[in-house]
């Protein structure tokens, strides 16, 4: 994992801590952990929300806002190392596809929700 990743992931479990406190969390580079202060944890990547975690009810959902780029998938892989029980977001052929414990669980799309683990 990435140092930023590392930093981020690191950001998110602060706020699930807390998750109404409002305003940035987080910031290096193009990537931003942000509190909303309803309870809803945003990380962004550029000015693209990525994910968006809810601790309140276990869930949080993925995003790729058209961006199917290597650091947005690299992103999201780290939310879901550090967050699920076994996902991870694999390309083949251009489509990226979710698998867990090795095997194709679906193909990714926008809204991907997934239970908070951690």
């Amino acid at each position: 994992m990435r140092k930023v990743e590392a930093a981020m992931i690191a950001a998110i479990r602060k706020a699930i801590a807390d998750p109404y406190t409002k305003g940035q969390q987080f910031k290096k580079d193009n990537t931003v952990v942000f509190c909303n202060g309803s309870g809803v944890i945003e990380v962004r990547l550029y000015d693209t929300v990525i994910a968006l975690i809810e601790p309140q009810i276990r869930m949080f959902g993925l995003y790729s806002g058209g961006f199917r780029t290597t650091t947005t998938k690299s992103r999201l892989n780290a939310v879901l190392g550090a967050f699920s029980n076994g996902f991870l977001i694999y390309q083949e052929k251009g489509q990226w596809y979710i698998y867990k414990g090795g095997r194709c669980y679906d193909r990714f799309d926008d809204g991907f929700a997934v239970t908070l683990e951690a």
